[in-house]
């Protein structure tokens, strides 16, 4: 595999794996909080 694809497949996995667990910590802050509508 080209080593651009390579780094673009792996940045895009990285930045996806990142937002899915910043959204999960949003989430759960949100359901502690009071707020199970947000969550």
């Amino acid at each position: 595999m080209d080593e651009k694809i390579r780094n673009a497949v792996y940045q895009a996995y990285t930045g996806e794996s990142k937002a899915s667990l910043r959204l999960k910590v949003f989430a759960e802050k949100a359901e502690n909080e009071g707020y199970p509508q947000l969550a």
